[in-house]
């Protein structure tokens, strides 16, 4: 199993291809529950919350990893394989993914995005879902692929704090400078100031004064956009390109690494 170049659930033996079989109930299982109407994503994230390995060296399964198997028309016995799959059942899994995906255009889905950046506060390590979508109650399991913690968090939240700390990254909304009363007072006293003859104190003390009133209106913070940004407007362009990676600790709370 360590070496992933043979197909899963296959092994070299004395010089040929044959059956692994603990790897063949896999793929047997893998076939027939995506018949059965299961996603490639929710049958990576069964097979992960099994802790089914699908390598040593790669051990976690992905939506990638099950359409290449079920795709893969060497399951019947092709190309010196031996069979693992019917010829009927690789059609009819054939005939349901050209159903699933007809008329439907390329695109990534939030979870797509999303799932790639989380990480263990833990350890750091990568997070995987378990069991699949969240379900009624909008909760998703996660668990660090390291120490095995496991995480728990409200999908609509973590969209919520994914979109909050996006927006706060973004360039900062400066208030515009906006005089006191004060402030345009002395402006006007020194106007006069200098149109009067002297030894200019009186002038530079207006100025000094000015320049004081000038600076008190500066606001020393930036301007706080207080709408909340909703979740389905977030750029998830951006999101893949300034995001690298977004860190879940065990009470829920994300810190996102730009």
């Amino acid at each position: 199993m360590a070496n992933r170049k043979i197909l899963y659930g296959y092994q070299i033996t004395h010089g040929e291809l044959a059956i692994q079989e603990k790897e063949k109930l896999i793929v047997h299982k893998v076939f027939t529950t995506y018949l059965a109407g299961l996603s490639y994503q929710a049958l990576a994230d069964q097979l992960n919350a099994d802790n089914i390995p699908f390598s040593q060296e790669s051990p976690l399964w992905n939506k990638h990893k099950i359409k290449r198997m079920l795709e893969n028309s060497r399951y019947t016995g092709t190309d010196r394989y031996p069979p693992i799959i019917d010829q009927d059942t690789f059609r009819q899994v054939q005939e349901k993914i050209v159903e699933k995906t007809k008329g439907q255009l390329p695109h990534r889905t939030q979870a797509d995005r999303l799932w790639p950046k989380l990480h263990s506060g833990c350890c750091q390590a990568r997070l995987f879902r378990l069991g699949g979508p969240g379900g009624h109650s909008g909760q998703v399991r996660l668990r660090c692929s390291a120490c095995g913690n496991v995480f728990t968090i409200g999908q609509e939240e973590l969209l919520a704090q994914t979109a909050r700390q996006l927006a706060a990254h973004e360039k900062p909304i400066c208030k515009p400078y906006a005089p006191s009363a004060e402030a345009v007072r002395l402006a006007n006293a020194i106007d006069r100031a200098l149109e009067q003859h002297g030894d200019g104190k009186e002038a530079l003390s207006c100025i000094l004064q000015g320049a004081a009133a000038r600076y008190a209106c500066c606001d020393d913070g930036v301007a706080v956009d207080e709408s909340q940004p909703q979740t389905d407007q977030i750029n998830w362009d951006r999101f893949e390109r300034t995001v690298s990676r977004m860190i879940i600790e065990t009470d829920g709370t994300v810190a996102m690494h730009f």
